[in-house]
């Protein structure tokens, strides 16, 4: 995956790094094999075929494939259709042999109809969980990750907007309305000695709660 700006890139790095580590926790059920790769997906036992049978995989022709691009229909029948790049030895012919055998003992009543499916394999249920990735990676012995703390605010939804739209500079202050061509007076009405931007409205905010904090311990 490649992008043509800079903004981003790195993030999408990081994301990429581990893309081999969340892979080694997935396993496919085929179906119409259309989007499950032969050779480098694990769909067909425990490991990929490249890794199973790797001296088979440097004689394939086709590398990057999906699965359906491996088997033939005759009517309600199927079979598979591997080539190689030339024609195999006595011992790579046993290989062939234990590649067709566990396909044929996987598959030997035929494909299931409808799309490929991936399966999470660190959690019961199938599906993706960041709990199960993280459990895994870190350990039990690792702290409880405060989830609660840090993406459940106890803080009101208004101030929690006021604090970002102050991060970001997007408090509707004097100094912003007049940005836009609105004629108003140039001082704070708190403070009634500068002109009204986010850090003396805030300031100013500040100095009455710790006033406030003092006349009520």
């Amino acid at each position: 995956m490649r992008s043509s700006f800079s903004h981003g890139v790195g993030c999408w790095k990081s994301i990429l790094s581990s893309l081999e580590v969340f892979k080694s926790f997935v396993h496919f059920e085929v179906r119409n094999g259309a989007r499950v790769f032969f050779w480098h997906d694990t769909w067909c036992g425990d490991q990929p075929l490249k890794v199973l049978f790797p001296n088979l995989f440097r004689m394939t022709r086709l590398r990057d494939s999906m699965v359906h691009d491996f088997y033939l229909w005759y009517g309600t029948q199927y079979h598979w259709d591997i080539t190689f790049t030339r024609s195999p030895n006595d011992w790579k012919e046993e290989s062939i042999i234990s590649l067709l055998t566990l396909l044929a003992d996987l598959y030997a009543v035929g494909f299931l109809e409808g799309d490929d499916k991936i399966i999470w394999s660190l959690h019961s249920s199938g599906l993706f969980s960041v709990k199960s990735l993280c459990e895994k990676m870190l350990g039990s012995n690792h702290p409880i990750f405060p989830v609660k703390a840090i993406w459940k605010s106890k803080a009101a939804t208004k101030a929690c907007f006021l604090v970002l739209a102050a991060t970001k500079g997007k408090v509707p202050t004097e100094i912003m309305l007049k940005r836009r061509n609105f004629s108003l007076d140039s001082r704070c009405v708190m403070c009634f000695h500068e002109e009204e931007s986010v850090d003396t409205s805030l300031s100013v905010v500040n100095r009455s709660l710790h006033f406030g904090l003092w006349l009520f311990p």
